[in-house]
Order: C-alpha cells, then structure tokens, then sequence
C-alpha cells in the first residue's frame, strides 16, 4: 500500500488548495452579508473607508482587505445598472495587476509553477464574434465607470484580461455571492467524466481525487457541477473548450456524438425524433427554472412516455436520459413505488459513469432514503443514510460551491442576475 501510494494519488487525496487570486461580490448584496464570512447578521458594519461593504468582525474585515483595498475607492463609482460581479472581478483584477506593474502572479501545484498568464482565455475567433463582441463592449463601458479610462490597459491587454476571467470565473457561496479568480485552475483539464472534484469553502478551492491517479504522467480533471441536475441542452465542458483556449478538449467531448459514454446512441436511424423531444423537455425544464416556475407543468405521464421512447434508442448513460430521470425522480415527485425504482437506476447510471464517489449522488441518496421510510422500510433507508455519511465525509467540509461555473457563458448572452 505504501509502495502504491508513492506512484499514485489516491482516492480523497487533495492535491490542491488555492485562495482566490481576485474576488467581487455579487452587487445585490453589498451590505447585506459580511463580504468576507458571506453571513447574514444584524452586527454587520460598514467599512469606513467605502461605506458600502459591511463585515460582522475586525477579524473578517482584516482578512478581506487583501482584496477589498482594490476597490474600496472605487465601489461608489457603480451605476444602478452596472450589476454584473463580473465587470467589478474584471476591474479588481486590473487594478491588483497595475499594482504589480503587470507582473504575473504564480502557484505551486504538484511541483509546477502556473501563472496567470496560464489561465484559459476567449478563443480568438470568440472574442471577435458579434455576439461576444457586444458583451465585450458592454464590459469595457462598465469598466471605464468603474477604474476610469486612465486605468483601462491597451485593448490587446484588456481582451485577454476580459476572456481570462470569463473563462475562468468561479460562482459559489449561499445565492451565488461571489465570483472569483483561482490561478490554481490553469493547472486542471475540464471534462464531463473527471477524475478530480473542484469544491470550494470559506474561499478556498480545493481539489481531490476521485479515483487513483498515476503521480508521474497522470492528467488531472475537474468535475464541471452541477452536472446531472442541468437542463442545458450541451455538456458545459464542451461549451468550455469551445470558448476558451490554453487547455486540451475533453477526450469524451472529441468523440463523435453517438460514441461516447454520454451520447451513446443505439439505433441511430431512429433517434432523431427522440433526441429533439428530449431536449424539447429538458430546455422548457430549463426555462421553468429560471423562472423560478413550478416543474410539476411537465406531467409525469409525458417523462414516464418519454423514457419509454429512450429504451432501445438512447444508451442508458446518454445524459439526456440521465438528466430526464433526474427530472422525473429528484425533481419531481411521482407514485412513491415507480419514484424509489427510478431512484435506484439513476443511482446505478450516474455510478456507472462518474464513479461511487461522485457529488451528485448525494441527492439522490437522500431521497431515496426518504422514499424507503415513507414505504416503511427502515433498514433499506439505513442503507442510504450510510452512503449519504460516506459522500459528506469524503467531501468535508460541506462546500459552498453549487456549479463552479454555471451561468458565467449565460451572462456573456444577457442572462445577468
């Protein structure tokens, strides 16, 4: 085992914990949560310097200036529609480098040194796109308010200091408080089936292995979530590469759709129709819940019709099948009989692709304890409280992270909070 363990990382090991290199918090809840503990509280004080932030402690004010004192001058300057945490990360992170006089800040991870300059950014054929083009603009008018013009660098500078953070932005915290810029990521491939998870807490990133890795050559991946639980009608990874350079595409997203475990396909000349009602499904679940509308308009009956479609068409691990159990089952609740089945094959599937120690499993563990009691099964639900235990210890402490960076493309097509 000794042996083992010098040529390999094992399962749990953490191979790496960062701070964030730049923060900002979401523009809606200055002075409602201490910026640094992100709690609400009646004791929570403004900065003197600012009078905008607040902090429940000196302790948390101290530990927060290392990224506050970038904008404390500056915060006053936001407009009422400048709500994007994502144009204040930008200007915070022109303004620490300026500071630095551009040089780029470094990490050790594994025994590699990666800079900033590491970090993925916009391909450039995306930052030209008239789409990203406009949201570009949209950034640089904001930024002008937020630093002024005699603080914003050379256009060729700023594009890659805009695609660097959009490429790389991580959203966590309770109502998705802050957005953040880890150096350390520049280290780690993006994949739809990793071999890492990436969770953060009380601001620091951390990664651990999920499965054994070889400590010489092995390609290390994070986990991309939520990844079951989304209704997007493409796997985030996939979106990733497409937008960003700096890293190697995902293996599985290389392969041709059908093939891989997550689009495998088994009767090709019939799953046209079944593939476009499936997304149909998936994207209106999608609209509902950004909306904030109840799912239960998608009737049971239609998902218990459609995952008949699916059987012989659709392979069992095809995400369009996972992600509509998913919305049948741990969305959504039906005959509690026909819910605890559909529990267990989701269980099996999302094991079968990801492993016994993926994060998304503890959903639906929970509720399949919860289906066991209410049937009056006591020592199956026990089963499942053991399981629920295991993931909650292998990923202590519980992580404020929920997707690391879902919404951050949606913001550059409008979807701002």
């Amino acid at each position: 085992m000794a042996a083992s363990h010098e040529s390999f990382y094992e399962l749990g090991d953490v191979i790496y914990e960062g701070k964030p290199f730049m923060r900002a918090i979401r523009k809606d809840l200055w002075g409602e949560i201490c910026t640094n503990c992100l709690r609400r509280t009646s004791d929570l004080k403004f900065c003197k310097g600012c009078g905008i932030m607040k902090y429940c402690s000196k302790t948390c004010q101290k530990a927060d200036w290392c990224y506050h004192k970038f904008e404390c001058s500056l915060l006053k300057r936001c407009s009422d529609d400048q709500h994007l945490s994502t144009s204040v990360l930008i200007g915070n992170v022109i303004m620490k480098m300026q500071k630095a006089n551009w040089k780029p800040s470094s990490e050790k991870i594994l025994n590699e040194t990666v800079t900033f300059d590491n970090l993925r950014t916009l391909r450039r054929e995306r930052s030209i796109n008239s789409i990203f083009g406009i949201a570009l603009e949209s950034i640089k008018n904001s930024l002008n308010v937020y630093i002024g013009e005699k603080n914003i660098p050379d256009d060729k500078l700023l594009r890659s200091l805009i695609g660097k953070v959009l490429c790389n932005q991580v959203v966590y915290g309770h109502d998705q408080a802050v957005s953040a810029m880890f150096i350390g990521l520049s280290r780690f491939n993006i994949s739809c089936i990793p071999n890492c998870d990436a969770s953060v807490s009380n601001h620091i990133l951390s990664v651990r292995c999920m499965k054994k890795i070889k400590k010489n050559g092995g390609k290390f991946s994070i986990n991309i979530s939520p990844l079951i639980t989304s209704f997007n009608l493409n796997l985030e990874c996939s979106e990733v590469e497409i937008m960003c350079n700096n890293r190697d595409p995902c293996s599985y997203c290389q392969m041709p759709y059908g093939t891989s475990p997550l689009t495998e396909v088994l009767d090709m000349a019939n799953a046209g129709s079944v593939i476009m009602e499936s997304e149909d499904t998936l994207q209106l679940a999608n609209y509902l819940l950004r909306l904030d509308y109840p799912l239960g308009v998608i009737s049971q009956l239609k998902l218990r019709q459609l995952l008949q479609k699916q059987k012989g068409i659709l392979g069992n691990t095809n995400i369009l099948r996972i992600r509509t159990l998913v919305l049948k089952c741990l969305m959504l609740n039906g005959p509690i009989m026909e819910m605890r089945e559909d529990l267990l094959e989701l269980a099996d599937l999302v094991k079968t692709v990801w492993g016994p120690n993926f994060r998304e499993l503890l959903p639906i563990y929970a509720k399949l304890m919860d289906t066991n009691l209410r049937l009056g099964e006591p020592f199956v639900a026990s089963v499942f409280e053991r399981e629920c235990n295991r993931l909650r210890e292998f990923f202590l402490p519980i992580d404020e992270s929920h997707g690391l960076f879902n919404a951050v493309f949606a913001q550059m097509f409008g979807y701002h909070r």
